[in-house]
């Protein structure tokens, strides 16, 4: 019995932090998805992981910082408009410099159409264009949901 106890200690131990540390927030406080914040920003975590590898999404902060805290963790992020894809997380700024963050669904020759959960909780799908996103006030980047291959890096470095 006391071994049994020791490992579940030591589970617990060692999982506890790494769930406590994939979000500044407090774990208790939040019912949504990876404990984010509010609903919105669960909401595209939750589409993201879809398409992610492993457990998806494992950086933290408000959705301000999850360009500059994503690629601390080594996703592929671009800052071109036409850089979009499909399945990639969106960050831009709109008229009221409040970050808005979704998920990229379509892309065409001049717009995007991704999804969000406003502020209320409501379902909207909607598009942007390319001319908007490029006003370097508006888009943040993209996130996408692959990581960088340090490995692959490194060799094309060193040859």
């Amino acid at each position: 019995m006391k071994k049994v106890n020791f490992y579940c200690s030591l589970f617990l131990a060692l999982w506890i932090p790494v769930t406590v540390l994939a979000c500044d927030c407090d774990p208790d406080a939040s019912p949504w998805y990876k404990h984010l914040p509010n609903q919105s920003l669960a909401y595209v975590a939750q589409e993201f992981d879809k398409m992610a590898p492993g457990t998806g999404m494992n950086w933290n902060g408000d959705a301000d910082d999850w360009f500059s805290n994503a690629a601390q963790f080594n996703w592929i992020e671009k800052t071109a408009p036409h850089d979009a894809r499909v399945g990639a997380m969106i960050l831009w700024k709109n008229a009221n410099q409040e970050v808005i963050v979704g998920i990229v669904r379509q892309v065409t020759a001049d717009h995007i159409i991704y999804e969000f959960l406003n502020k209320t909780g409501v379902f909207v799908q909607s598009s942007i264009d390319f001319d908007t996103l490029a006003n370097p006030m508006h888009l943040i980047g993209y996130i996408y949901p692959v990581k960088v291959d340090r490995s692959k890096q490194i060799r094309l470095t060193l040859k």
